[in-house]
């Protein structure tokens, strides 16, 4: 199998609930905005009846093969295009972002690329422990799930009673690596937007710590999951959303007014569901209105 040289890989799962005009105005920014020296995964999660479609040939689209669904079961979808990708290609950064984010600046890949040359031990930037507000993030909730998973009681309602001790077993196999290398219970960056280098991604399935099936029996969501794993590989985790970094993201909103995000120099941005009265469709008129003017 030949391997294909690309500059940065974009991986978005495409969620069952997700309009395809959405969708194809986050791939838009995509290519609007970064090095055309790319391929977009795309791993498609909708029913069989309304299947995703777009064309391109900067696109990998990738079915779902998965039970579909969120926190563990996403962790495994995204594994897909993982595997996908580094059996594809070699590449130096990959963003993975959710269909509700868009880049809103110019390459922010370049910002991702240089901070992993500067910072080799780096192997994951993100919305870490600090939002780009400079309020600090709760792990508490996460680390309070992972001990309730790697020390199950038995009115535990995760599964059967061998799915449940199979996981308390593999989790606290992960942990014991993890915290041997400075894990802190519950950290993560926010799976929304954020960016691994190649060699954190193969340090992971050399370790073989992607594609565990029974982490997709887990109630972490999937970027808990994933911080527990980088750091069990051996990788750092670091801040890429404060002073002149790339991102601007949260939850359930976005973090600030869309004119202060611009305003403030960043370059990815997450949920464009809503800020105060506008909603998802506003927000994305803005942006794009944005990028028909460059």
């Amino acid at each position: 199998m030949s391997i294909k040289t690309v500059k940065h890989l974009v991986l978005i799962p495409i969620g069952p609930d997700t309009s395809h005009e959405y969708a194809h105005d986050t791939i838009d920014s995509i290519r609007h905005y970064t090095d055309p020296d790319r391929r977009i995964i795309l791993i498609d999660d909708r029913r069989k009846d309304d299947r995703f479609k777009i064309e391109g040939n900067d696109i990998d689209l990738i079915v779902n093969t998965h039970e579909s669904g969120k926190e563990g079961k996403l962790h495994a979808t995204i594994n897909q295009g993982v595997i996908h990708a580094l059996r594809h290609y070699r590449f130096e950064v990959m963003l993975r972002m959710d269909d509700d984010a868009l880049i809103i600046g110019e390459r922010p890949e370049d910002d991702a690329i240089e901070r992993f040359c500067e910072r080799p031990n780096v192997g994951q930037l993100g919305s870490f422990r600090l939002t780009c507000m400079g309020y600090q993030r709760d792990a508490s909730w996460a680390a309070g799930q992972l001990n309730k998973e790697m020390y199950p009681v038995a009115n535990s309602d995760v599964g059967g009673s061998e799915i449940i001790n199979e996981l308390a077993r593999q989790l606290r196999k992960i942990y014991s690596e993890a915290v041997s290398y400075g894990y802190v219970d519950g950290e993560s960056c926010i799976g929304c937007a954020t960016y691994y280098s190649y060699e954190c991604l193969k340090q992971l399935v050399d370790k073989k710590l992607i594609d565990i099936p029974i982490l997709g029996k887990s109630r972490l969501a999937e970027d808990h999951i994933m911080g527990l794993l980088v750091k069990a590989a051996g990788m750092e985790i670091e801040e890429f959303e404060q002073g002149g970094d790339p991102l601007c993201l949260d939850w359930l909103n976005l973090p600030c007014a869309p004119p202060e995000i611009l305003s403030r120099g960043k370059k990815i941005t997450h949920t464009v569901k809503r800020w105060q009265e506008m909603d998802q469709q506003s927000i994305r008129t803005f942006f794009r209105q944005q990028r028909d003017l460059d």
